[in-house]
C-alpha cells in the first residue's frame, strides 16, 4: 500500500508545472489565487509543501511533515491545506494549533460540511462542548439530514444531561435514516440513562432486527439481561459476542461469569484461561480464574487457584495481595500477615498491601504494634501520601493529637496539593481548640479539591456550630449533599444550618432524616430534641434528649439539663 501511494506522489510531483498550477487552483477554489505571476509561485509552492508533507508523514517524519504543511496553508490561502494541517496537527496532538488552522479554513469555506465537523469533533475533543454544539448545529443548517451530526449532537446533549433535547435529535436521525441501525442505538443508550431498561431494551433489538452483527447493541442488550438475571438470555447474547469477536476479553469474561452463577465450572475456568493467555503475562490468566471464583464467592477454589499460582510464582505480589484477602476472608489472619510481610518495598502492591496489614493487624487484635509498622512503611515509601494519611490516622485515634499534628504539617511540604491531608490538618487543629487554624485548613482542602465532601461538611458545620457565614455555610453543605447524597451527618449540617436562621419547617423533616441515615447518632438525636423543643413538640423532644443519653452522647447532663428546662 505504502509503495503505491508513493509512486502516486512521485507522479504527481514530476508533472508539468502548469499541470501543477491547474491542480493547485482547484485546489484552493480562489479564482484570485492565480493573479499575476507572484500568485502563481504562492499557489505551487503550497502544492509542493502540501505534497512533501504526506511524503514525510508517509515515512513518519511528524516534525518536517508539520512544517511543510504549515507552509503549504501559508503559501496557498486555501481552505483545503488548512483543513490538512488542522488534521496533522490534532493527529500530533498539537490541538491549539490544529484549532486555530480549521478556523482559517472555516473563514475560507464557512458552508463546507466536513470542515464544520472535524471542528466539532476537535471542539469536542478537547471538552469545548458548546463550540462542538455550535459546529454541529452549523453542519445541520448546511444538510438538516446529515447523519454524523445528528448522531454527536445528540451524545453530547445526552452526555450533558439535556435528555428532551438529545431525543429531540435522535428522534430525527432515525426519521433521516429509517434503514440505519444508529437511530435505535442511540435511542436505547438514551433510555437507559433515563432509567428505562425495558424502553433501551426495544430500541437495541430493533437495531439489531436492521444489523444482527452491531456489537455495541448486542452488549448494551446483554448487560440489560444480566442485570434483570435473565441468565439464558443474557449468556446466549454474550455467545453471539464471542463468536463476532473472539479476541475481545469483556464477553468472554462476562460469559464465564454466567457459566460459574449456572454451575459450569469446567467451561468457565476454560474461557477465563483464554482470555489469560491472550495477555503476555503469564501469570494473567490464574489471576483472572481466582478473580473470578472471588467474585462469586466460590472461597475454597479462589484459595486453590491462587495457592498453585504461589507455587508457581512465589515472588509476584499480585498473588500474594489476592491471596492474603482470601486468608482474611476464611479468619487465618496470622497467615495472612505473613503473606502481605513478603511484598517488599519497591512492589507496585507495597503500599496497599501496608495499608491492608494495618487492618489485618488491628483485627488481630494487635493495634498497639501498627503504628510502628506504619513509621517503619512510611520511611520505606516516602512518596507515599496514604501511608502519611494512615500514620496520623493511628495517632489521632490514640488522641495524640498534638503528634498527628506534626505528621500532617512535615507532610505538607512534600505534598502541598493533597487535599485529604489538609482536611485531616483541620480536624486535628479543631481537636486541639484552634478553630481558626481548621478554617484555614478546611478551606485550603476545598480550594485543592472542590468536590471534597467532607471538607465543604465540616467547614459549613463548624461555621453553623459558631453563627458565622450561615449562607456560604448553606451552599457548601448542599453542595456536600449533592456530591455525598443520603449521608445522615451532611442532612445533619444542612438541618442544622435551616435551624440557626430560625427556619424550622425545612429543619425538622431533616432531622427526622438525618437520625434515621446515622443509625440514631447521639449528636443529631440533640439536634432533633432541640428543634421539636422550637415547635412546642415537647413530650417527642424529651424522648428525642432521652434517646440522645441512651446512644451514649458525651455531655450527658448537658442534655438533662435541656430536659429540665422543657418542663412538663
Amino acid at each position: 500500500m505504502r509503495l503505491k501511494v508513493l509512486k502516486r506522489v512521485m507522479k504527481i510531483l514530476t508533472r508539468p508545472l502548469a499541470a501543477l498550477t491547474l491542480a493547485s487552483l482547484a485546489m484552493s477554489g480562489c479564482a484570485s489565487s492565480l493573479a499575476g505571476p507572484a500568485g502563481d509561485t504562492a499557489v505551487v509552492n503550497g502544492y509542493y509543501f502540501f505534497l512533501k508533507s504526506q511524503y514525510d508523514e508517509l515515512y513518519r517524519r511528524d516534525d518536517s511533515a508539520i512544517k511543510s504543511i504549515e507552509l503549504a496553508a501559508a503559501a496557498g490561502n486555501s481552505y483545503y491545506l488548512e483543513l490538512e494541517a488542522a488534521k496533522l496537527l490534532s493527529r500530533s496532538g498539537r490541538v491549539d494549533e490544529a484549532k486555530a488552522h480549521i478556523q482559517k479554513a472555516l473563514e475560507l469555506n464557512p458552508q463546507d460540511v466536513d470542515g464544520r465537523l472535524f471542528a466539532a469533533w476537535l471542539a469536542a475533543a478537547t471538552g469545548q462542548w458548546p463550540e462542538a454544539e455550535t459546529h454541529y448545529l452549523e453542519v445541520l443548517k448546511i444538510d438538516p439530514r446529515n447523519e454524523e451530526a445528528l448522531s454527536y449532537l445528540g451524545a453530547l446533549y445526552a452526555e450533558s444531561g439535556r435528555l428532551p433535547e438529545a431525543k429531540q435529535a435522535f428522534t430525527e436521525l432515525e426519521a433521516s435514516a429509517p434503514t440505519s441501525h444508529l437511530p435505535d442505538y442511540y435511542l436505547g443508550l438514551l433510555a437507559q440513562k433515563r432509567g428505562d431498561s425495558k424502553l433501551a431494551a426495544t430500541h437495541f433489538k430493533s437495531s439489531l432486527k436492521k444489523n444482527p452483527e452491531f456489537v455495541s447493541a448486542l452488549n448494551e442488550l446483554a448487560v440489560i439481561y444480566e442485570q434483570e438475571n435473565r441468565l439464558g438470555d443474557a449468556e446466549r447474547t454474550y455467545r453471539q459476542l464471542v463468536k463476532l469477536r473472539p479476541e475481545a476479553a469483556v464477553p468472554k469474561a462476562r460469559l464465564s461469569r454466567i457459566l460459574l452463577k449456572t454451575g459450569r465450572k469446567a467451561e468457565a475456568v476454560a474461557l477465563l484461561r483464554q482470555i489469560g493467555e491472550m495477555s503476555s503475562d503469564s501469570v494473567h490468566a490464574g489471576l483472572m480464574v481466582g478473580l473470578a471464583f472471588l467474585e462469586e464467592g466460590m472461597i475454597p477454589e479462589a484459595e486453590a487457584e491462587l495457592e498453585q499460582m504461589r507455587a508457581q510464582f512465589p515472588n509476584n505480589d499480585q498473588v500474594l495481595y489476592l491471596l492474603a484477602s482470601i486468608k482474611v476472608e476464611r479468619g487465618q489472619l496470622a497467615v495472612a500477615r505473613e503473606i502481605l510481610l513478603n511484598i517488599k518495598p519497591g512492589s507496585q502492591q507495597f503500599v496497599d498491601s501496608r495499608l491492608f496489614l494495618a487492618s489485618v493487624m488491628i483485627e488481630a487484635g494487635e493495634r498497639d504494634q501498627v503504628l510502628g509498622m506504619l513509621v517503619k512503611a512510611r520511611q520505606e515509601a516516602p512518596d507515599a501520601p496514604q501511608l502519611v494519611l494512615a500514620e496520623a490516622t493511628m495517632l489521632e485515634e490514640a488522641k495524640l493529637y498534638k503528634e498527628a499534628k506534626k505528621v500532617y504539617t512535615d507532610s505538607i511540604k512534600q505534598f502541598p496539593d493533597v487535599a485529604e491531608i489538609r482536611f485531616r490538618l483541620g480536624f486535628v487543629e479543631d481537636k486541639l481548640g484552634d478553630k481558626p487554624a481548621c478554617v484555614k485548613a478546611m478551606r485550603k482542602a476545598i480550594e485543592l479539591d472542590p468536590n471534597h465532601a467532607d471538607a465543604l461538611n465540616y467547614l459549613a458545620y463548624t461555621w453553623a456550630e459558631r453563627g458565622e457565614n450561615l449562607t456560604e455555610a448553606l451552599a457548601m453543605a448542599l453542595k456536600a449533599d449533592q456530591i455525598k447524597p443520603d449521608n445522615g451527618y451532611i442532612i445533619d449540617t444542612v438541618a442544622w444550618i435551616y435551624y440557626s436562621m430560625g427556619d424550622l419547617d425545612k429543619s425538622l423533616p431533616l432531622l427526622e432524616r438525618a437520625v434515621k441515615l446515622s443509625n440514631e447518632d447521639p449528636v443529631i438525636l440533640e439536634h432533633l430534641g432541640d428543634a421539636l423543643s422550637g415547635v412546642g413538640r415537647k413530650a417527642e423532644a424529651k424522648k428525642a434528649y432521652g434517646k440522645a443519653i441512651e446512644r451514649g452522647h458525651e455531655a450527658p447532663e448537658l442534655i438533662n439539663e435541656k430536659i429540665g428546662k422543657i418542663g412538663d
